[in-house]
């Protein structure tokens, strides 16, 4: 009997896999079905995904939200499509909406298999330009803040009445500081 198998990936803890969950569900992958990954797309062991491969069989569709949730590059994304279809597997993208077991589905996913790779790769060049601006900038640090700001503005709210309002700028300069945050309190 044929089965929808899916895969589902994000690349860190901060990402939920809501959507891509929802959108297996609605397609008609059972929740038993599928099979995720947290890490990065270009990592090479990917536990959630070998599971879900070996989990295949004959007649049966691997199905999976995006392109670039599925594949490390152009070459793995080929030789996973090149091993399936092989054994008699689908493999299905529902943003994309190509299924490589039509003609038409196979030359759509050649096509949009190098575009995701462009996609990833300038994301990548737009992170690493951002990065080197800052630094040429003398930016020595640069993201989220730490938690330890939110602790100090929470602090400076407590700041006893009679001795006036703690000012916010002695907080933020701390943030901008080359120390790290334990030398800059002592």
């Amino acid at each position: 009997m044929s089965r929808l198998v899916g895969y589902m990936r994000v690349s860190t803890d901060d990402q939920d896999m809501a959507l891509q969950y929802d959108a297996l569900t609605k397609h008609g992958v059972l929740p038993e079905n599928i099979f995720s990954d947290k890490l990065s797309g270009k990592a090479v062991e990917r536990p959630g995904l070998d599971a879900c491969l070996k989990s295949l069989q004959r007649g049966d569709t691997l199905c999976f939200w995006k392109l670039d949730r599925m594949g490390r590059g152009v070459s793995h994304l080929y030789s996973v499509a090149h091993e399936l279809r092989e054994r008699g597997i689908g493999f299905k993208s529902l943003m994309e909406n190509f299924d490589t077991t039509t003609t038409y589905g196979r030359a759509t996913f050649g096509i949009l298999a190098v575009f995701a790779e462009m996609e990833r790769d300038s994301i990548r060049d737009r992170v690493k330009a951002g990065i080197k601006a800052k630094m040429d900038a003398g930016r020595k640090r640069w993201g989220k803040r730490t938690g330890l700001l939110g602790s100090v503005r929470s602090l400076c709210q407590d700041w006893p009445s009679g001795h006036g309002q703690f000012p916010d700028h002695h907080v933020d300069a701390w943030h901008d500081h080359d120390q790290p945050a334990h030398h800059r309190l002592a």
